[in-house]
Formats: C-alpha cells, sequence, structure tokens
C-alpha cells in the first residue's frame, strides 16, 4: 500500500513544498535516480555507471532532491523518502506518466 506523503513529518508541509518537488520533478535525469533509488539506497559515485554523472554532479541532484522531500541522507547513502515512494507508486500506477 503506497504511503501517504501527509503521514510523514518528512513530507509536504506547505505550497512551496510542494513546488520545489515540481520543479525538481521535471528534470529526466531526476525522475531516473529515483527509480534507481527504488532499488537500493546509493552514494553519489554509485550514479556514475548507470547515468555518466561525475560525484560532483551526483552530489548536486541528490542535493536538489533532498531540498524537495524526496530523498534523504542516511547511514547506507541516499534513500527514498515516504513522499519519494509514493510518487514513484503513482508513476508506476499512471504508467509512467
Amino acid at each position: 500500500m503506497p504511503l501517504d506523503p501527509t503521514e510523514s513529518m518528512e513530507g509536504w508541509v506547505t505550497a512551496e513544498d510542494h513546488r520545489k518537488a515540481l520543479l525538481a520533478l521535471q528534470l529526466p535525469l531526476r525522475r531516473r535516480i529515483l527509480e534507481l533509488m527504488a532499488k537500493r539506497p546509493c552514494l553519489p559515485k554509485d550514479l556514475d555507471a548507470p547515468l555518466g554523472l561525475s560525484e560532483a554532479e551526483a552530489k548536486y541532484h541528490l542535493g536538489v532532491l533532498e531540498g524537495s522531500h524526496l530523498v534523504r541522507l542516511d547511514e547506507g547513502g541516499y534513500a527514498l523518502t515516504p513522499v519519494g515512494i509514493a510518487w514513484l507508486d503513482k508513476q508506476k500506477k499512471n504508467g509512467g506518466r
């Protein structure tokens, strides 16, 4: 069952939070990062092979996703938040649109 972003303290609290997430998700590369993270948490260096990003580029994009409440930095690397999981679930339900 998908997680409801409103049930989490990590979710979107304001309209500005939601706007930031929509801006972050406009870039297909960031959507692809979320898809990769659905399998397991990752570190910036883990995005080199599948996406061809330098560590600095990966840190930048992960930072944007973190600022949008879609990922968080845990001990094992960056992981999806409940908001990020809910977004991926919605994409699967809508056929990736």
